[in-house]
């Protein structure tokens, strides 16, 4: 039987992960795989999580993973990275800059607890599933020129690039590397793709046309200019902040489904392997995208 994948969205210090996953991890339970989708600290202000009990709840993830190492994968988003590189010009908001030494420590200790994505295939339901923090658009990829100058079609290079695990080789050559030099193990040219950001997220006049895996916004998937792009993929992630979780995409006429979910809703998700729906733990499923909120956040 095949078996489901847990979606933990941007956890932010939240405990809301806790019960599901403790479920999941159960012998016998429906699924094989937990997937965190990145963003374990720089609580939201507004929601009163004082940095010891966010610390505290970061620490509990990296044990379960420990203690599940087949069964969680981790993934780091743009409030995980710009704790990696030290006090430069990346910090995002809510930089924590009094603990920053030992949040910085504890990635880099614990490096090889972490990926940047996580991808499989389920032929017969869709021909590539991509975790990631914020999206791989495949715009990016050819952007940012990490497929290489001999690739000319976006799709090939993007799907060239995510099975050659490129991005977690290098994320996971900072072991053992002394802190501020994280740019120096994954190369300049990844870290400024990292850095990409699309007008949806910044003013700067050199805003990107898309974001990276970090920095992605659901609109930027939502841009007719990309219509299609992303067929035959399946890809969820967080990032975008929403009342509501939503998707785009549907059913070729193959009948596999493609698409791209956005759960950073602060709750469990649950994907179905063996049909590629997705929903939350009541069964609800995963609603398209809104113009409204295609149109604003």
């Amino acid at each position: 039987m095949v078996k489901d994948i847990l979606v933990v969205p941007d956890v932010h210090g939240r405990s809301f992960w806790k019960d599901d996953v403790a479920k999941a991890l159960e012998s016998g339970s429906r699924y094989d795989l937990v997937v965190f989708t990145g963003d374990y600290l720089d609580p939201y202000p507004h929601e009163g999580i004082e940095f010891n009990d966010a610390w505290n709840n970061f620490q509990e993830i990296l044990e379960t993973k420990r203690q599940h190492y087949d069964k969680i994968i981790l993934l780091l988003g743009n409030h995980d990275i710009h704790y990696f590189v030290g006090d430069n010009d990346s910090r995002g908001s809510r930089y924590d800059y009094e603990h920053a030494p030992v949040i910085r420590k504890a990635f880099l200790d614990n490096i090889k607890l972490f990926d940047m994505y996580y991808e499989e295939m389920q032929e017969d339901v869709y021909p590539l599933l991509i975790f990631s923090h914020a999206g791989i658009h495949p715009r990016w990829v050819v952007n940012a020129d990490l497929a290489g100058q001999e690739v000319q079609n976006e799709r090939t290079a993007f799907v060239k690039y995510i099975k050659s695990g490129a991005i977690n080789n290098m994320l996971h050559s900072c072991e053992g590397r002394e802190p501020g030099t994280f740019i120096e193990s994954v190369g300049e040219k990844l870290f400024d793709g990292l850095m990409h950001l699309s007008s949806y997220r910044t003013s700067f006049w050199a805003a990107h046309t898309v974001g990276s895996m970090i920095w992605s916004d659901i609109r930027e998937w939502a841009d007719p200019r990309f219509k299609g792009i992303f067929e035959n993929v399946v890809q969820i992630f967080g990032h975008t902040q929403l009342k509501n979780p939503c998707c785009i995409g549907g059913r070729g006429e193959d009948g596999r489904v493609y698409g791209v979910y956005d759960l950073d809703a602060r709750k469990c998700f649950r994907v179905d392997r063996a049909t590629g729906a997705v929903c939350d733990m009541d069964g609800t499923p995963v609603m398209p995208m809104s113009k409204k909120v295609a149109g604003k956040i």
